[in-house]
């Protein structure tokens, strides 16, 4: 297979791939790594598929990021009888 798409940042920027595993055809996808903790006195920020994160009373200062999390999912499209016709 190894056919993959990157979605827009309106669709959420999630890196998508299609994967054969045990005989069923899946949607594997996996999202960017997003700041899940930082500083009080921050915020993030996102701009298109990239997140930064920033002093909440100035915006030009950056800020430690203290964890990120990313989310990986698969769904499943087909069996191998309806892929492969």
């Amino acid at each position: 297979m190894g056919f993959k798409w990157k979605e827009s940042p309106d669709k959420g920027c999630k890196l998508c791939r299609c994967v054969v595993t045990n005989g069923s055809l899946w949607q594997d996808c996996k999202t960017l790594p997003r700041p899940t903790s930082w500083a009080e006195n921050c915020r993030k920020v996102r701009k298109n598929c990239r997140y930064s994160v920033v002093r909440s009373d100035d915006p030009t200062q950056s800020c430690k990021v203290l964890a990120y999390t990313i989310y990986r999912y698969k769904i499943w499209v087909a069996d191998r009888e309806h892929f492969l016709n």
